[in-house]
């Protein structure tokens, strides 16, 4: 009877250890499944992520060719109403406005102007974005700018939009004043 009772010490002991074997299978067996479902779900996410960036991608050739769009014609404008040299007006990475001058080596940035330089560009800018009809005001600050660009910019406005007030803020009188131009000294 002993024998019996070690016996069946010994079977359910052996019970308890399958049981405990089959509990460590089923979770083994869980956790494959939900290791397969992150694998699942991390190759979704790696396709959704390469999808969005292609959109990305899409999104901003298409941001540049529409900007080309505006550009161009902008700087054409510009171009025109400068003295000399051309307006340059491109989307890189980011939008780049510059002045190319003939004889001044490469294309100077916007911000690398001089005093003149940067009041006359604003000066054409100004005029070339002063579009439709209406009240049409321009105020430029010409301090820095010198006698001739000065009086070829008040001329070219003058041709451009006669219709337009133009308000010139300058520490030097024009030597030559048009009759539609009214001067006034502030003391």
């Amino acid at each position: 009877m002993e024998l019996i009772k070690d016996q069946i010490q010994g079977l359910k002991a052996a019970i308890q250890t399958l049981r405990e074997t089959d509990r460590l299978f089923i979770k083994a067996n869980t956790l494959s499944e939900a290791i397969e479902k992150a694998r699942s779900d991390l190759t979704q996410t790696e396709e959704d992520l390469e999808e969005a960036k292609n959109l990305k991608a899409n999104l901003k050739t298409e941001k540049f060719a529409m900007l080309k769009e505006a550009c161009d014609p902008l700087a054409e404008k510009i171009t025109s109403l400068l003295p000399y040299g051309i307006a340059i007006i491109r989307m890189e990475e980011e939008l780049f406005i510059g002045w190319g001058q003939p004889d001044m080596g490469p294309i100077t940035p916007y911000a690398g102007l001089s005093g003149g330089e940067k009041s006359f560009f604003d000066a054409s800018l100004c005029n070339a974005l002063l579009t439709g009809k209406g009240q049409k005001i321009l105020v430029i600050e010409a301090g820095e700018m010198d006698d001739k660009n000065l009086n070829q910019t008040l001329l070219t406005i003058a041709e451009t939009h006669p219709d337009a007030q133009v308000l010139v803020l300058t520490c030097h009188a024009p030597k030559e004043v048009t009759p539609q131009w009214k001067m006034v000294s502030l003391p």
